[in-house]
């Protein structure tokens, strides 16, 4: 599940687009052939990151100077603030999902909108190790999840370095594999 959203996520960045709103909420899984492709909706808050860079208030700009597009707990620190859309905020929330995925839990304990922003604005943060929630699984994931959601969005990985990342993942112990395998049929609730 978690490459066919990174892979959906290179697509939407391949195409000079950033969803800024990747919630479990906005990922649906088709089943198709008894496989679940998950397909990513609700592009209401998508931008080009590609085109001009207009400022806040500017007449072309669709986002208006007291918009924040997004969901919290999922938005980036950078994304509180209003930055110019970059595919590093997509990045931001895919691993989020995945700690949410893995932990069986949301990441972040402030569920209110304005709380969030508060705190993504006075003292960013990104969730919790996932490490410390969830013991026995492969280093690897622990990295990827770390680097997803580091808090500077130069240093997150590409959606590309996302799915090789995760394409060399070695599940290795059965508690690994058991582990994993419960979390991924958790069902995360989308935050209010």
């Amino acid at each position: 599940l978690a490459r066919g959203v990174a892979e959906a996520l290179r697509m939407v960045h391949d195409a000079g687009l950033v969803h800024r709103d990747l919630t479990p909420a906005n990922v649906l899984v088709l089943t198709i052939g008894g496989r679940g492709i998950p397909k990513l909706i609700d592009f209401s808050h998508s931008a080009t990151f590609q085109g001009p860079r207009l400022q806040l208030g500017h007449p072309g700009r669709l986002t208006l100077p007291h918009e924040t597009p997004g969901t919290p707990g999922y938005m980036p620190p950078e994304q509180v603030r209003n930055a110019y859309p970059s595919p590093s905020m997509d990045v931001f929330a895919f691993g989020v999902m995945l700690w949410e995925l893995l932990a069986d839990r949301h990441a972040f304990r402030q569920r209110d909108r304005m709380d969030y922003f508060e705190m993504q604005r006075n003292e960013p943060q990104g969730p919790p190790p996932l490490e410390e929630r969830v013991p026995g699984l492969p280093r690897a994931i622990y990295e990827l999840v770390a680097d997803c959601t580091r808090l500077d969005p130069s240093r997150r990985p590409s959606a590309q370095e996302i799915i090789r990342r995760l394409d060399a993942v070695e599940w290795g112990t059965a508690r690994a594999r058991q582990v994993a395998g419960t979390r991924r049929a958790a069902k995360i609730e989308p935050t209010p």
